[in-house]
């Protein structure tokens, strides 16, 4: 039985070899790379995996199957649920960053524009978890006492907050 094995082996290493002499187009690198991932994906460990799956998001699984990242679950206004994962010991700007991360990725998979103005949002909108707004882009998660599977939520900007923070030598506009 080893024999065959030893073989077919040997014949793909064959196959491998006489494939080096010739270059191969990117169109049939793409299909032999996306169809060696097929196989790996028909694994029943990682049979819950997309076909499409990215590296990113391929390096999120990874590390949660590891214990080194959480998953924080984001409410938006319409009530959907976005499941973030971050890395342990992150900030609140790494939280953000995976955000907006996870925010292009669904967009572009689903047809749509993967520019959003995240200056404008985050501008806008808190980060909120227990009523507790995320306001220190340095402030570690664990800090505010985030732990995996918590929710976390969008707040509206209050405008007064923003007047606080307009320079002084700024004048409103008159109508």
């Amino acid at each position: 039985m080893t024999e065959p094995r030893a073989e077919q082996s040997s014949t793909v290493v064959d196959d491998c070899a006489e494939d080096k002499d010739k270059p191969l187009s990117h169109c049939d690198a793409m299909l032999l790379v996306k169809n060696g991932i097929q196989e790996l994906l028909s694994d029943p460990i990682l049979s819950d995996l997309d076909v499409d799956i990215s590296v990113e998001e391929l390096q999120d699984v990874l590390h949660l199957e590891q214990g080194k990242a959480i998953t924080l679950y984001l409410r938006r206004f319409d009530d959907s649920i976005l499941p973030i994962v971050v890395l342990q010991g992150a900030t609140v700007g790494d939280l953000k960053k995976a955000i907006q991360r996870y925010v292009i990725r669904k967009h572009v998979k689903e047809g749509g524009t993967p520019f959003i103005s995240w200056r404008y949002v985050w501008k806008t909108y808190w980060l909120v978890y227990d009523k507790q707004k995320l306001a220190d882009d340095s402030v570690k998660l664990t800090s505010y006492g985030i732990t995996n599977r918590d929710e976390i939520s969008f707040l509206k900007r209050l405008r007064r907050e923003w007047k606080e923070k307009r320079p002084r030598n700024v004048q409103p506009m008159k109508n």
